[in-house]
């Protein structure tokens, strides 16, 4: 983009009056020469990228200019034979040498030069290229991480351990789930990608989320990020002068928060639907701190219009004279909000139709989740709000509420309904609730399991299996997700916030440890739970958990390491004050990852293991499955999907993926008409881009197909075959079914096919010497005037 600018003077003068600049100063911001650089940011190995150098030269002259791609170990420069040839699986590469091309540029032009390049080893992979010119030049180094082929399988280990009683603790050994060897006997079919195995153990003294590797792959990031960023301030706040370790951290969430925080005014301020309102309320209100007002602000204003709304769309069996064109409702609805276009099942919870037929009921007992949810907005984070009218309204909009769900809370058959209303007549602080609120614990005493802890869900979610070695000691496997995991983490969050609201529960309990146990081994990721909802309410127990601790600044420990593949390789993590907060991260190199892991504890305290172990394979057969909760051998599928590409083009650069999938989870232990909310996610080729990938839709029954294009953008050859095909619930991930698809015309391109060299002679952007000779007038007479002289002399001599 050219940028000129024009700029003049004058000056004033009491002697001489007024002077102006006779003649404006051009100046031109434009580099005559440049280059830009594209390329992917991720591949996966043995894939060959032409990375796309743009020139451009906005001089008034024609210029050479030229490319240099520099020697780098770590990366392959794929040499292009005679007339194009070359091979797609194994061309002929230089390595750790440079490679240079020579462009021509008319004035004004720009053009491109693809460099084909492969890197090494996985990883990430940094290289640079230069492009010399003799009026300027310009270096840019990009890095491109690579991964192994095949789809990847994860597995995830979690255990939270007790130190406060005793000072030496033996770990029960973790399990890494990928064999030692890739090779089945007599069978061509591989257990997995060699190469592709990662290990990494993960040690925090919290058992809160951290930051620190948050999974947020196609969860609504903004919430939770913005979530758990504010559950660490609030975490890291009152030892902030105590821990001086925790600064730099501290102040890195301060400043990541407000991207999202803009965001989440946005939604409150939509004012679109009561229930979203209400959660993005119960997240603002907690912002509402003096400290914090230099860095985070919201405006009461903000906080008044969001009660305005509830207030307006809350409906009542008379008249409300602050309510604008009121609809009248029956008395059993008055106080309640009508939800619509509910998306998380467990906001709109099946009813029995049979006990409940009046539709009326039925309805009640609908919208208790959603009524609860903004009382637990108003009253929950203990915050003010906004002294004067707003207050007022909140008021009277929490007084309704509470009505509504003191006629129904002990009518209801849900248990999250039950929970959640329970919790909610709890902080509303409700005189005229405390016999409901006894009444309902008995009730839901009745959903109480028991495994290795104890929890609450709907039915029961079976605990992470075990085995014994040879020494009799206990080896824990990785976890299986379950179809009700994120219905169990949520329940029993909200049963540990009631347990603590009404005082029955300490740190120091035995019953909140033990579901402290329970809601660690839940965990099927390093910083989260099943889903975004229920690790929102899992990150606010655990937080008033370990904040009730008051001994945490004096906990010390070290932590030794072991993998029985590896047998002179030992590990010892120290953890103190200056990094309890922090996730300490130990990575097993990839040949070693196999065999289980051995920990031992000393010192006190209480710390978080974890263990991520993650390998990729190539056959559906080796794909890792949903397993039913009652028979953990049997697979328990919620989706059929089916991945079906399409090529167009005579190097397939357009790619039509169609995608069907089916909800078949309508038998089983909890059979469901739908979905809730649904997602597909579909892996794409390398190279490859879509501009709508988005599908959101309730799945049915009944067969869904969704078709979108998908086309080459960077120029990448040997593509490898298998991606990454599967349908999960948004809300309950536990619900899904992995598959993947094959794309083998992709993998048999060569970097000729797909034009990724500026060797390659079929190519539109093949570097041929494009330089002309401009013949002017004068030039040509002279020619004329050689020859004639020539001619006249060879006359007179002969």
């Amino acid at each position: 983009m050219n940028a000129d600018w024009v700029a003049g003077a004058f000056s004033v003068d009491s002697e001489l009056g007024l002077a102006l600049m006779q003649q404006p100063y051009l100046f031109s911001g434009t580099r005559r020469f440049y280059m830009t650089v594209e390329l992917p940011e991720e591949a996966v190995w043995g894939e060959q990228i032409g990375v796309r150098a743009c020139l451009f030269n906005n001089w008034n002259y024609w210029i050479e200019a030229l490319v240099e791609v520099k020697p780098s170990p770590d990366l392959r420069i794929i040499q292009v034979g005679l007339e194009g040839r070359v091979s797609a699986y194994a061309p002929e590469v230089s390595i750790n040498k440079a490679v240079q091309s020579l462009a021509y540029l008319e004035a004004g032009t720009s053009r491109y030069i693809y460099m084909p390049v492969s890197p090494k080893l996985p990883g990430n992979t940094s290289f640079t290229i230069c492009a010399y010119s003799f009026i300027g030049s310009n270096c840019e180094t990009h890095t491109i991480y690579v991964r192994m082929n095949g789809v990847t399988n994860y597995y995830h280990t979690a255990s939270f351990l007790d130190l406060t009683s005793s000072s030496t603790l033996f770990v029960n050994n973790f399990k890494i789930i990928v064999p030692q060897k890739f090779t089945i006997p007599e069978r061509r079919l591989h257990r997995f990608v060699p190469g592709s195995q990662k290990a990494i153990l993960s040690v925090v003294v919290t058992n809160i989320i951290s930051k620190d590797g948050y999974w947020l792959a196609v969860e609504f990031r903004t919430r939770v990020s913005f979530y758990s960023e504010l559950v660490s301030w609030m975490y890291l706040h009152p030892t902030f002068d105590v821990h001086s370790g925790t600064r730099t951290q501290y102040s890195s969430l301060e400043t990541s928060s407000r991207y999202p925080l803009n965001y989440w005014v946005q939604i409150a301020t939509s004012l679109t639907d009561p229930l979203v309102t209400a959660i993005a309320l119960w997240s603002l209100l907690l912002t509402r701190q003096t400290q914090w007002n230099r860095l985070i602000y919201v405006d009461d204003n903000t906080f008044v219009s969001i009660i305005n709304y509830l207030k307006q769309t809350q409906q009542f069996s008379s008249y409300d004279n602050d309510i604008n064109n009121q609809t009248i409702v029956d008395i059993r609805l008055s106080g309640s909000w009508n939800i619509s276009n509910v998306i998380d099942r467990r906001f709109s919870p099946i009813i029995n139709k049979t006990k409940w037929p009046d539709l009326i009921d039925q309805e009640c007992h609908r919208r208790i989740p959603s009524t609860a949810m903004v009382i637990i907005a108003l009253r929950s984070t203990e915050r003010t709000l906004p002294s004067g009218v707003g207050a007022d309204k909140a008021e009277r909009i929490v007084s309704e509420a509470v009505k509504f769900l003191s006629r129904h809370i002990l009518n209801v058959d849900d248990l999250f309904s039950q929970m959640i209303g329970t919790y909610a007549l709890k902080v509303a602080v409700d005189a005229t609730s405390q016999h409901k609120i006894s009444h309902a614990l008995k009730r839901i005493e009745a959903f109480r399991q028991k495994g290795d802890y104890v929890y609450y869900a709907n039915y029961r979610i079976p605990p992470p299996k075990w085995e014994l070695d040879q020494a009799g000691r206990r080896i824990e496997n990785p976890r299986l997700e379950m179809p009700n995991d994120g219905y169990g983490v949520l329940c029993s969050s909200i049963y540990f916030l009631l347990k603590h609201e009404l005082g029955e529960w300490s740190f120091r309990s035995s019953e909140a440890l033990d579901m402290v146990h329970w809601l660690a081994s839940e965990r099927n990721h390093v910083a989260g739970f099943a889903s975004t909802f229920d690790s929102l309410f899992a990150m606010h127990a655990l937080r008033k958990f370990a904040l009730a601790d008051t001994n945490r600044a004096l906990y010390r420990m070290a932590i030794d390491e072991k993998i029985s593949s590896m047998s002179t390789w030992t590990n010892r993590i120290y953890i103190d004050t200056h990094n309890y907060s922090t996730v300490t991260h130990t990575t097993f190199p990839s040949d070693n990852v196999w065999g289980d892991i051995t920990m031992k504890l000393e010192g006190t305290g209480r710390v978080l293991l974890q263990l991520d172990a993650e390998v990729n394979v190539e056959y559906k057969e080796m794909q890792k499955m949903p397993k039913n909760p009652l028979d953990t051998e049997q697979v328990y599928r919620s989706f059929e999907i089916e991945c079906t590409p399409g090529f167009l083009s005579r190097n397939n650069s357009i790619m039509i993926m169609t995608a069907c999938g089916r909800w078949v989870g309508t038998t089983g232990i909890e059979p469901l008409p739908q979905s809730g909310m649904a997602v597909f996610e579909i892996g794409l080729p390398t190279g490859f881009i879509v501009l709508n990938d988005d599908l959101r839709r309730y799945i049915t029954p009944d067969k869904t197909c969704v078709q979108f294009t998908a086309e080459r953008y960077y120029p990448v050859a040997n593509i490898t075959q298998q991606h990454r095909c599967s349908a999960y619930e948004y809300y309950e991930p536990g619900r899904y079914n992995n598959s993947l698809y094959n794309v083998v015309s992709l993998y048999t391109n060569n970097i000729c096919n797909v034009c990724g060299s500026f060797a390659c002679p079929y190519c539109p952007d093949y570097n041929l010497s494009k330089k002309r000779i401009k013949l002017s007038m004068s030039m040509i007479c002279l020619i004329f005037l050689i020859r004639w002289i020539l001619f006249y002399i060879f006359n007179v001599y002969n």
